[in-house]
């Protein structure tokens, strides 16, 4: 007896025309199965990549993530402190616990501007930023004030045109969409201000980060903050 065989599917010439058929078919399903699956996962891929690139934006010869960042965990998968308490947030910061909690520890605060950060968990060798990212040093910083225009006009040109105080208000030119998420100095949390940690230390005082702020009015001003302190993140891609 004569017998074909397709793939995992064996056909024999002395069979009925009707099983000849239920196996072509069952051949079939298999292989459309296969190739919706693949289909799918290819789907699935795409959508994920657009996604990734729909948070950064390019200004000059960087891309900047055009949200804050809003994670839990390291690039490893570690978990980062989530510090609840006034003597959770203190502690991390005296014992150099890479921590972060949302502004006034209120979660509809991080769904709308991420989370807060100690310096400690910017700057963990676990990496904070996703990944092909990396946490801007302070002349990565200084390089995007820069291209859009100086210290006196950066703050009006990143600023997002909504969710400030009208007076606060900026035009985003560029996309960043900076946004007023505040900072966290000990129990204190401070608002109508975006703030932003660089992985820079400052040069003067190993207690110090070097920050980047803007707020009220149209410029930007960088200072150091002492890195127990909580203010929001970016990430610039590699």
């Amino acid at each position: 007896m004569t017998i074909l065989k397709f793939r995992n599917e064996k056909v024999s010439f002395g069979e009925s025309e009707n099983n000849i058929y239920q196996k072509f078919q069952n051949m079939k399903t298999k292989i459309n199965t296969r190739f919706n699956i693949l289909f799918i996962a290819l789907m699935i891929t795409i959508a994920l990549s657009k996604s990734v690139n729909a948070q950064f934006v390019t200004i000059g010869k960087q891309k900047w993530m055009s949200k804050n960042l809003d994670v839990t965990t390291f690039r490893n998968g570690d978990t980062i402190t989530h510090a609840q308490t006034e003597k959770e947030w203190d502690e991390a910061g005296k014992s150099g616990i890479p921590a972060w909690c949302y502004y006034d520890n209120n979660p509809e605060k991080g769904a709308a501007f991420g989370k807060l950060y100690n310096w400690f968990a910017v700057t963990d060798p676990r990496r904070l930023a996703p990944d092909s990212c990396h946490i801007p040093k302070f002349r990565d910083w200084l390089r995007l004030i820069d291209f859009v225009g100086g210290t006196e006009i950066a703050g009006l040109k990143l600023k997002n045109s909504k969710d400030w105080s009208k007076i606060d208000l900026g035009t985003n030119n560029f996309g960043f969409s900076a946004l007023p998420g505040g900072l966290r100095i000990k129990s204190h949390f401070i608002d109508e201000l975006a703030c932003f940690w660089s992985s820079s230390e400052d040069p003067d005082s190993k207690e110090n980060g070097i920050d980047i702020s803007m707020g009220e009015g149209t410029g930007i001003i960088w200072g150091v903050s002492l890195k127990g302190d909580g203010y929001s993140v970016r990430c610039l891609r590699d």
